[in-house]
């Protein structure tokens, strides 16, 4: 949807992206503004409509309930584009242990021991034939070094489809997990995500702390409208 500008090394789209927050009360209590752009060097890159560009900023946020207003605006066009999502801000220092929301990932690049990750913001997985990768993180302030973790995907009629059992060491209070689903099966359709994490007693705690998070996906096939989300029902 972006509009690019012929430049000295091929082409250039320069978009600005304002975040809003709002308060239970509908006020506003934070704003920041992003200035982005995108080079490509072919024209044929320019009309893609598979090509993207992932963007990504940080805020600080209290605890509670807000929602949230982006607005994109093309520089090239002044054309906008906005989006208002409702988000839930947990404390998470009221309990020891506990599992943050889940990341759908579109791929992970390992250099050097480090990963990195690029973000599925849709929740639409399309044409996976070895399965789906995701991220969370675990805090935990419990004194246990590992813990048991249990992914469990289910259909909208909560029929289990998959279920996979590791454990995992704990790096201090915050731990990054990334797993994967073996999704090649599945049909398409909507199915949530399930993590279920057990903290493994050791020689400093003899409690067990469990935590669990849900996410919601849809699985789709290439070339479908992203509205159809029922094939049966389609049919």
């Amino acid at each position: 949807v972006l509009q690019f500008a012929a430049g000295d090394s091929g082409f250039v789209a320069r978009y600005e992206i304002t975040v809003d927050i709002l308060n239970e009360d509908g006020n506003g209590i934070l704003e920041k503004t992003w200035n982005k752009e995108i080079r490509v060097r072919a024209f044929d890159e320019t009309q893609s409509r598979r090509e993207f560009s992932p963007a990504t900023g940080s805020l600080t946020l209290a605890s509670g309930s807000y929602e949230m207003r982006a607005e994109l605006r093309e520089k090239e066009s002044g054309k906008a584009f906005t989006q208002v999502r409702k988000m839930n801000v947990p404390n998470y220092a009221v309990t020891p242990f506990s599992v943050s929301d889940i990341m759908l990932v579109n791929h992970v690049t390992t250099v050097g021991g480090q990963s990195t990750i690029v973000p599925n913001v849709s929740g639409n997985l399309y044409d996976l034939p070895h399965g789906f990768s995701f991220f969370f993180e675990l805090y935990n302030r419990t004194g246990a070094d590992s813990v048991a973790l249990t992914y469990q995907v289910f259909d909208k009629k909560e029929k289990r489809m998959s279920t996979h059992d590791e454990r995992r060491r704990l790096d201090g209070k915050k731990s990054e997990v990334i797993a994967e689903i073996d999704s090649a099966r599945f049909p398409a359709g909507a199915y949530f995500l399930e993590v279920d994490a057990q903290t493994i007693q050791n020689s400093d705690t003899a409690v067990t702390y469990m935590a669990e998070k849900r996410r919601d996906f849809v699985m789709r096939w290439g070339n479908v409208p992203t509205t159809l989300v029922d094939i049966d029902l389609a049919i």
